[in-house]
């Protein structure tokens, strides 16, 4: 039976989550079109039913039903009853969209921590993986997966799961790696 790694606290240099952010944009752009759809669906109805009913709350009392009916209202009021409640669903499902789906984005927990020894990948508060910067050979951005990937001296390749940056996370990353590697890490230098 193997062994977990110990779960010692470390300093940590920077803690990598990963990028929802182009799933945020076509999240919110159907969430806030909702209410803006329905509340314009629900300004046509209310109009629809005053000329057609005239059920409409009215500001001004001396504003006679004749008039509004001589305007060209069609007399049928079903179509205005049908726009009201498609409008009240648009408004209601564009905030229900947007929780269902941020829940579904925010309950996934993955971080990558950043630290002066080497890397941890957790993914809902437990340990997926470590590397010591000592076993990493050099950390790369790979174009067709569109993901960091650590090379190791033993040749392997692992890549890390999630959108957790582009090019420049993995120069960042390269960067500690190389100054870990010499002790040049504000973190390592306040160790000795």
């Amino acid at each position: 039976m193997s062994e977990r790694p110990s779960r010692r606290p470390k300093a940590a240099i920077a803690c990598l989550r990963p990028d929802d952010t182009s799933r945020l944009l076509w999240l919110l752009l159907p969430a806030t079109l909702g209410p803006i759809t329905g509340s314009l669906m629900l300004s046509i109805a209310y109009r629809h039913i005053e000329l057609a009913d005239g059920l409409a709350i009215r500001l001004y009392r001396d504003y006679e039903m004749g008039e509004t009916i001589a305007r060209g209202a069609s007399g049928d009021p079903s179509l205005g009853w049908m726009l009201l409640i498609g409008g009240l669903i648009a408004i209601a499902a564009g905030p229900g969209l947007a929780i269902f789906g941020l829940r579904r984005m925010w309950s996934r927990d993955e971080a990558v921590i950043v630290h002066a020894e080497g890397l941890e990948h957790e993914r809902f508060g437990q340990l997926e993986a470590s590397h010591r910067w000592d076993d990493v050979a050099r950390v790369s951005f790979r174009d067709e997966t569109r993901r960091i990937v650590l090379e190791l001296r033993d040749g392997e390749q692992v890549e890390l799961d999630g959108k957790f940056g582009g090019p420049e996370r993995a120069k960042e990353l390269e960067d500690i790696r190389r100054k870990s590697s010499f002790g040049l890490l504000p973190q390592q230098r306040r160790a000795l």
